[in-house]
Protein backbone atom coordinates (compact mmCIF):
# COMPACT_ATOMS: atom_id res chain seq x y z
CA UNK A 1 0.00 0.00 0.00
CA UNK A 2 1.42 3.52 -0.79
CA UNK A 3 0.80 6.93 -1.52
CA UNK A 4 2.87 9.79 -2.16
CA UNK A 5 5.30 10.22 0.47
CA UNK A 6 4.77 6.27 2.19
CA UNK A 7 5.30 3.03 1.13
CA UNK A 8 3.93 -0.17 3.53
CA UNK A 9 4.49 -3.76 2.60
CA UNK A 10 3.59 -7.14 4.44
CA UNK A 11 5.04 -10.39 2.65
CA UNK A 12 2.97 -13.35 3.44
CA UNK A 13 3.66 -17.16 3.07
CA UNK A 14 0.00 -18.26 1.29
CA UNK A 15 0.78 -21.81 3.00
CA UNK A 16 1.84 -20.03 6.36
CA UNK A 17 4.70 -21.80 6.47
CA UNK A 18 6.70 -18.64 7.28
CA UNK A 19 6.70 -15.65 9.07
CA UNK A 20 5.15 -12.37 7.43
CA UNK A 21 7.68 -9.93 6.87
CA UNK A 22 7.34 -5.83 7.09
CA UNK A 23 8.47 -2.98 5.52
CA UNK A 24 7.76 0.56 5.44
CA UNK A 25 9.66 3.56 3.64
CA UNK A 26 9.55 7.40 3.74
CA UNK A 27 9.80 7.69 -0.20
CA UNK A 28 10.15 11.50 0.65
CA UNK A 29 13.33 10.94 2.69
CA UNK A 30 14.45 7.55 1.16
CA UNK A 31 13.55 7.43 -2.16
CA UNK A 32 15.91 4.42 -2.99
CA UNK A 33 13.73 2.20 0.30
CA UNK A 34 17.15 1.55 1.59
CA UNK A 35 15.78 1.87 4.99
CA UNK A 36 12.98 0.26 5.97
CA UNK A 37 11.07 2.21 9.32
CA UNK A 38 10.00 -1.33 10.37
CA UNK A 39 11.66 -4.19 11.85
CA UNK A 40 11.45 -6.73 8.95
CA UNK A 41 10.63 -9.89 11.41
CA UNK A 42 8.09 -7.89 13.74
CA UNK A 43 6.27 -5.15 12.17
CA UNK A 44 7.48 -2.99 15.22
CA UNK A 45 8.01 0.83 14.19
CA UNK A 46 11.28 2.55 14.92
CA UNK A 47 9.87 5.35 15.84
CA UNK A 48 6.50 7.49 16.54
CA UNK A 49 5.97 8.61 13.06
CA UNK A 50 6.78 5.25 11.60
CA UNK A 51 3.89 3.71 14.20
CA UNK A 52 1.67 6.17 12.79
CA UNK A 53 1.93 5.37 9.31
CA UNK A 54 2.34 1.20 9.40
CA UNK A 55 -0.98 1.83 11.88
CA UNK A 56 -2.60 4.21 8.60
CA UNK A 57 -1.64 2.08 5.32
CA UNK A 58 -2.51 -1.14 7.31
CA UNK A 59 -5.51 0.16 7.95
CA UNK A 60 -6.22 1.23 4.21
CA UNK A 61 -4.48 -2.21 2.61
CA UNK A 62 -7.34 -3.88 5.15
CA UNK A 63 -10.01 -1.99 4.30
CA UNK A 64 -8.75 -2.65 0.72
CA UNK A 65 -8.62 -6.45 1.04
CA UNK A 66 -11.84 -6.49 2.57
CA UNK A 67 -13.34 -4.71 -1.23
CA UNK A 68 -11.73 -7.19 -2.88
CA UNK A 69 -12.18 -10.49 -0.79
CA UNK A 70 -8.51 -10.79 -0.43
CA UNK A 71 -7.61 -12.74 2.55
CA UNK A 72 -5.97 -10.37 5.79
CA UNK A 73 -3.78 -13.27 7.47
CA UNK A 74 -0.64 -11.77 8.67
CA UNK A 75 -1.42 -8.16 8.35
CA UNK A 76 -2.08 -7.85 11.76
CA UNK A 77 1.33 -6.31 13.72
CA UNK A 78 2.44 -5.76 17.33
CA UNK A 79 1.64 -2.45 18.63
CA UNK A 80 4.76 -0.53 19.10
Amino acid sequence: MRDRRWKYAVYVDPEDRAAPEYELYDLHADPCESRNLLEHDSGRARGPAAAHERDRLREALVDACARTGTPTRGLTVPVG
